[in-house]
């Protein structure tokens, strides 16, 4: 393939394709190749024609759906603001305002439908809560959006979990090339550097919890391809956080997808041992070249010390980053708890480009960004979110 070229693969021409040298590329080469076979069969709750786009050296891999409103947020931008909404009302406590809020949401879940939001097309889209990115110079971003316009003229297009701390360059480029920004969630990132200037409370609460994942006590071990009973494990706990205590709108990754980014090291998954509890904690790291998240973690719930679970999880990551030199990607949640440790907030948006479609498609999205850039971000920094 010719440098200047860029062209989109599917299942059945990703195979002709030779695995790049690349770090970060042969990770999303991997991982194209295996989901663009059947999303469905990797996560659950995703149905997406799911592909690798190339250019200049740069693979990234790419989702594109027409309605499919039943998805995990990720892969849809229906259920990221309809859907989730609806399911966290089960955490308002007065049953008015929650039949309120019901009430509020059902005109914007018609007139949502009405304007085809589900109608896009996500490059970079890895179908998990943050999608690390490579360097994409303004020249590569404006060939993809016109390669994507002429591919798919009906669709809106997106590039999601974008922050101005990292992708400052890149948010840039797509807003002179027409994307709107829309506001998606508050997220925070550590640096190794971030331990120099950090506060004595800071230091105290990064080092207790280094302590409880170093003691004698705890046990951490990276999984294998082969080791069936422990992803099991794994795919318990991830499911008993993410998807029975937070919401069924999150990505519901099957055996298979777990034991693929295991065999293909794409994500490198941990079990953590408690001498009195068990294994009854899960990481799972996906690195880039200069970040590292988790996209996968979890823990068992119900125990009473379930939170020294979580702080032995969390300390893993940074332990990690700093050994790696690698800024620590902490998504969204848990806002003070992440405060407490260094952490700096950053809000994470979704570029998205429109220009091209009927006004009435336009309107929703322009609303979308305007309403959520003037309320929702200020309130996110007023209140820490």
């Amino acid at each position: 393939m010719d440098k200047s070229e860029i062209k989109l693969y599917f299942d059945d021409t990703i195979s002709s394709l030779s695995e790049p040298k690349n770090s970060f590329a042969r990770k999303a080469f991997f991982y194209a190749s295996e989901i663009s076979k059947d999303s469905n069969k990797y996560i659950s709750n995703i149905d997406t024609n799911f592909g690798l786009l190339i250019v200049d050296d740069i693979y990234l891999p790419v989702s594109v759906n027409e309605a499919d409103y039943d998805n995990a947020y990720v892969c849809s931008p229906y259920t990221h603001y309809i859907s989730y909404a609806y399911d966290e009302l089960r955490f308002i406590p007065n049953l008015i305002v929650r039949k309120v809020c019901f009430l509020l949401l059902a005109p914007f879940s018609i007139l949502f439908k009405l304007s085809r939001i589900n109608k896009i097309v996500s490059i970079n889209n890895w179908l998990l809560s943050t999608c690390l990115y490579p360097n994409i110079s303004e020249e590569n971003l404006n060939k993809i959006t016109s390669y994507i316009k002429n591919a798919y003229p009906g669709h809106a297009i997106q590039f999601r979990s974008l922050q101005k701390v990292q992708h400052g360059e890149i948010i840039k480029n797509l807003q002179k090339n027409g994307y709107i920004l829309i506001p998606s969630r508050q997220i925070y990132l550590w640096r190794p550097e971030y331990s120099h200037t950090a506060s004595k409370r800071q230091k105290k609460n990064f080092n207790q919890d280094r302590k409880i994942l170093c003691s004698d006590d705890m046990t951490v071990s990276k999984i294998n391809p082969g080791d069936e009973g422990k992803i099991k494990l794994v795919l318990d706990l991830y499911n008993k956080l993410y998807i029975k205590k937070y919401s069924k709108c999150n990505p519901q990754l099957s055996h298979t997808f777990l034991q693929m980014v295991i065999e293909k090291d794409i994500i490198d998954i941990y079990l953590l041992k408690e001498k009195t509890s068990g294994y009854t904690g899960a990481v799972g790291l996906l690195k880039s070249d200069n970040t590292i998240t988790a996209p996968i973690l979890g823990y068992n719930t119900d125990l009473k010390n379930a939170h020294i679970m979580y702080r032995a999880c969390s300390a893993l990551s940074y332990k990690i980053a700093q050994e790696d030199n690698l800024c620590c990607h902490k998504s969204s949640g848990a806002a003070e708890f992440k405060r407490n440790r260094g952490c700096v907030p950053a809000v994470e948006y979704s570029c998205v480009y429109v220009a091209h479609l009927p006004l009435y498609r336009r309107f929703i999205w322009n609303t979308l960004s305007l309403v959520l850039n003037v309320i929702a971000v200020p309130v996110m920094a007023k209140y820490k979110l």
